[in-house]
């Protein structure tokens, strides 16, 4: 029996009056049911006599069988998904019923180990099916989600092919530890893990942002994104439930002949918007106004004279963004062939992906093979499936750093570098400043090579078996593993790189899991109660493996050094390497009760156990309890005809966070060396003090503890006209308590600092809106709209240190500097530091000084977490042509512009970088100091048009070999409005200091990308 199956068995109530207690004559009625769409039987609908508590369930064949008390009653049909139906038998003893589809979407949303009907859910679950999908060049699904759903914040860290993205289901909870969502691919839980090596540029450049690990998963494969937002859901995944949990279910095959079809897409891609600075002649303008501000200041040492004037000239007219931006092509080819029969079901599927990025020698490489199987034997009893996927990636970095120094990457270089300068010599050779401090971005990338391979493997096998009517045992087996590889040369022709006769890094990462779970489940259906029970044990380890290679001073450049690193004569850097797991032991289980389809209660509990945590707290408990009242059922609100279905909600729950580093409970302990690099010294080792050359790092803390978040929520489901209009509204609250920091371990100690749980609390409260209605049906045109609406509010409380500091500014002068904070009675991440008010007479920034103490005021300067999150999506359907266009809105947030803070001042011009106009026409002295203040803090509110698509499916009803021609064009991130000074609002450079995470800083930001994309969809006979 299918999964299907079961799931419509929650919905319904029945009270089975037997032929014994009559005492009067009956009749035996019998009849099938099928869908009015496709003419499939539907199993699980509910045959109840009208106004008694007479009824059956059909079978999976659409079957059923009612012995009614009169020939003449009424019968009514009921299934989630379709209309309710009445039919009067008028003395007939066989029907055969049609039902028509409901407007009601989402009939049937995943939940942990497990399916649901969406209409009997108690927690706040959020289905999202293939046709709720962003549309556009997809790398990762969570770019299918992107503001579509209540509650969950998804914003890209950057416009690079691949790149990672930051999700927040409800608001951030941690400090310290991983705020990402647990991702669950069909039914086997990922690492939290990075899969690629360190993604560090060298040569000035700091870490470039982490590529996204869900890019191995082709989004065509998709079915359904099933997000769960609230404790009461979220706590079957117990230690790791606490931000979410996204469950990602893949396509299946079909029985029935084998069916081929084919996707394809070409698109062309361009920078959204490029940055304002001064063309070439207005900086030589700016030029002779330096000139005249250094010649007129009272130090005759600073004067310029018209030679060096003149030498500042280097002739060209460049714009050197247009030099690093180009148009990037990219194409999709995807084919899958699926089918089967009663017992046997497949589908197989190839994808291959070519995404050019917008910036010179950046991109992505992706091919995909996936398989799913199922297999029916022993009457239906046993059921195996298999579901495997395998990937090749291969990611071409361009160097752009994410943090950085003095020397910059090529987006800094193109914002900031001197426009009269030439890409190339008179020879044809690229030109480069002979200096450390400014680099030509066009022959940085063409110099520079880091290509990044990625094999994965993830698969599960399962197999279930019903033991008698209603007891299923199953177990699962997944494996995942993924080897990543990286290959880094800068050629020894770059001129940073000229000393040292190039560099080349050799790293490599290998992450594997395996998972192994096994549960019963059992379902019993008696009169009005339905009971749905769940039990089960889970054990997953995780390994995880790296190792590094650097070398520089090669023999020659004939030779890439990574295929080659033995030319190097470089021995200064030891290779290095290192190995860590980790394991995690789980006993859960489950009950759903329903009382006459009205009255809904769940109950979970998961224990867990984790290697990550001290000796002392090894098992944390897991509870959560929710309960819904269909109130739309009660017999008073029958007359109520515009509302057909009110539905109250409300749970409560306790979930964890353990995604921490390995270790942080156990002693660490390290090579004592002085400043020389001599091994030194004494070590302690378990409270002995020995001559080893070894010393204690990290004293061992056998109380660590995951963090643990409570959570309450209460919901309310309405459906009027008939499932035309679907509406929610949900408001939650959500307290995170024991968080993890490293903090000044008391005295005496023989370590300075110490991880611990802290006292304190992380309040996210808000409230989520979402409703979808069919505003039109009529005929040929059909008008659909969706909206969503979140309000969020953060708050840090009963902190016990003053506050945590993050949030690395980066550029020149402001190395050290930390702009973001984490405070009682704020929330996480606000940006502190001095409130800018001008310039002096002198041209010298000034700051507010409330107190008049003489010195600057530290103040809280902007919260980088938004008021409100917001998306409509309005689908148009006429004859053949469909139209949908998606806009989705961010309002209340600031933004640190860390590029315009490096690069956007007047101060650049003294040192011959180039700035923008604003900037050059400011009252800013030349002199002025660089530094942090609310002169950089942004608005980052924005209203995007985030995609449009037209489409034409063809009649292919007189083309034998044909089922379904259906061509489109798509524009995706078409139109901005923002008061934003940067690329783009939507940003999330990663900052972090010591591992504490920041928020809304833009540095160096890949540019997002607008895209115009052609596709077509072949489904073949």
């Amino acid at each position: 029996m299918s999964i299907k199956f079961y799931a419509k068995h929650v919905y319904l109530l029945l009270a089975m009056c037997l032929a014994s207690s009559m005492i009067y004559a009956q009749t035996t009625v019998t009849g099938t049911v099928t869908s009015s769409e496709d003419s499939e039987a539907l199993g699980g609908v509910t045959v109840v006599v009208k106004n008694t508590q007479i009824g059956a369930f059909t079978g999976e064949d659409g079957s059923f069988t009612l012995n009614v008390p009169d020939p003449n009653a009424t019968l009514l049909f009921r299934y989630v998904g379709y209309q309710d139906q009445e039919i009067a038998l008028s003395g007939r003893t066989t029907l055969n019923v049609t039902m028509q589809s409901d407007f009601a979407l989402d009939e049937v949303v995943v939940v942990g180990y497990g399916t649901v009907r969406k209409s009997d859910a108690t927690g706040a679950v959020t289905g999202l099916k293939e046709d709720d999908f962003n549309v556009g060049v997809i790398t990762a699904p969570e770019q299918l989600l992107q503001g579509r759903a209540a509650g969950v914040q998804i914003s890209q860290n950057g416009g690079e092919p691949g790149a990672g993205s930051t999700i927040r289901i409800r608001g951030v909870g941690s400090v310290r530890s991983n705020n990402d969502p647990l991702y669950v691919i069909d039914g086997v839980p990922l690492s939290g893990s990075a899969s690629t090596p360190d993604a560090s540029n060298f040569s000035g450049i700091d870490a470039a942002e982490a590529k996204n690990p869900l890019n191995f998963l082709n989004p065509s494969d998709i079915e359904s994104i099933d997000i769960l937002k609230d404790a009461s859901a979220t706590a079957i995944y117990g230690a790791r439930g606490a931000n979410g949990v996204v469950i990602i279910t893949t396509k299946k095959g079909q029985a029935g002949k084998g069916a081929l079809s084919y996707g394809t897409f070409v698109s062309v891609s361009n920078v959204l918007n490029q940055l304002d600075v001064l063309s070439a002649d207005e900086f030589r303008a700016a030029q002779r106004d330096v000139q005249t501000f250094f010649n007129t200041d009272a130090d005759p040492n600073n004067d310029i004279t018209d030679d060096q004037l003149a030498a500042r000239d280097f002739g060209a007219n460049t714009n050197w963004q247009d030099e690093i931006f180009r148009t990037a092509l990219s194409h999709q080819h995807n084919l899958a062939f699926s089918g089967g029969s009663n017992s046997t079901t497949y589908r197989a599927s190839l994808s291959v992906l070519d995404q050019e990025g917008v910036v010179i020698n950046s991109g992505i490489r992706r091919y995909t093979g996936r398989i799913n199987t199922t297999h029916k034997a022993i009457n239906d009893r046993l059921k195996v499936q298999m579901n495997f996927t395998t990937s090749h990636v291969q990611d071409d970095r361009a160097p752009i750093g994410s943090t950085g120094g003095f020397e910059g990457d090529i987006i800094i270089n193109a914002l900031r570098l001197n426009p009269t300068m030439p890409v190339r010599n008179p020879d044809g050779t690229l030109f480069q400043p002979q200096d450390n401090e400014n680099r030509n971005p066009v022959a940085f990338s063409a110099l520079t090579s880091d290509e990044v391979t990625t094999l994965r493997f993830l698969g599960n096998l399962s197999a279930e078996f019903e033991i008698v009517e209603g007891l299923k045992a199953k177990v699962n087996y997944g494996l995942d593993n993924a080897r990543s590889d990286r290959a880094y040369n800068a050629s020894p022709n770059r001129f940073d790189q000229t000393g040292n006769g190039g560099r080349s890094v050799i790293a490599n990462r290998v992450l594997a899991s395996e998972l192994l779970e096994s549960f019963l489940t059992y379902d019993v259906y008696q009169g009005d109660h339905g009971l749905n029970l769940l039990a089960g044990y889970s054990f997953q380890s995780f390994n995880e493996r790296s190792s590094l290679i650097d070398r520089t001073n090669f023999a020659t450049d004939e030779i890439t050094g990574t295929n080659a690193i033995g030319l190097s004569s470089d021995e200064g850097t030891a290779p290095s390497s290192s190995a860590q797991e980790n394991e995690l032991q789980s006993f859960f289980g489950r009950v759903n009760y329903s009382y006459q389809g009205r009255y809904l209660l769940t109950a979970t509990f998961r224990r867990d156990g984790s290697t990550r945590f001290g000796e002392n707290n090894k098992y944390g408990n897991f509870p959560s309890f929710a309960g819904a009242w269909k109130i739309s059922e009660e017999s008073f609100m029958q007359n109520v005809k515009a509302l057909s279905g009110l539905k109250l909600r409300a749970g409560w729950g306790l979930t964890g966070n353990q995604e921490i580093p390995n270790k942080l409970s156990l002693e660490s302990v390290g090579v004592l060396v002085d400043n020389n690099g001599n091994n030194t010294g004494n070590a302690i080792l378990n409270g002995n003090t020995f001559n080893s050359g070894l010393g204690l790092n990290r004293v061992p803390n056998p109380d660590l503890k995951w963090e643990q978040t409570r959570q309450i929520n209460v919901g309310l489901d309405f459906e009027f006209l008939d499932g035309r209009i679907n509406a929610s509204v949900d408001y939650f609250d959500r307290v995170t308590t024991d968080f993890l920091l490293e903090i000044k371990a008391p005295d005496p100690a023989p370590t300075t600092n110490v991880f611990t749980n802290v006292d304190g609390e992380i309040i996210n409260r808000g409230f989520e809106f979402a409703i979808t209605s069919v505003n039109v049906d009529k005929n040929d045109f059909r008008w659909m709209t969706d909206f969503n609406f979140t309000t969020i509010s953060n708050t840090v409380e009963g902190l016990p240190v003053t506050r945590i500091n993050t949030g690395r500014a980066s550029g020149q002068g402001l190395s050290g500097t930390l702009v973001q904070i984490i405070t009682n009675d704020e929330p996480i991440g606000t940006f502190f530091g001095r409130e800018w008010t001008g310039f002096d007479e002198n041209g010298v920034s000034t700051f507010a000084d409330a107190d008049g103490d003489g010195t600057a005021d530290q103040v809280v300067l902007g919260n980088p977490i938004p008021d409100f999150t917001w998306g409509i999506n309005n689908t148009f359907t006429y004859k053949q042509f469909d139209l949908s266009f998606f806009i989705n809105g961010v309002q209340g947030n600031e933004i640190y512009n860390n590029t315009a803070n490096s690069v956007f001042t007047r101060v650049g011009l003294a040192t011959t970088r180039n700035t923008s106009p604003d900037a050059a026409n400011s009252a800013e002295s030349f002199g002025n100091a660089l530094s942090f203040s609310s002169r950089f803090i942004e608005d980052g509110s924005f209203i995007r048009l985030n995609n449009a698509t037209l489409g034409y499916t063809f009649d292919a009803s007189n083309v034998e070999w044909l089922s379904n021609l259906r061509l489109y064009v798509t524009g995706t991130n078409l139109l901005l409005f923002t008061d934003y000074s940067g690329f783009d609002p939507e940003v999330n450079t990663d900052a972090n200091e010591n591992n504490v995470p920041s928020i809304g800083i833009d540095y160096s930001n890949y540019p997002s990308a607008r895209t115009f994309l052609f596709g077509a969809n072949i489904n073949f006979n």
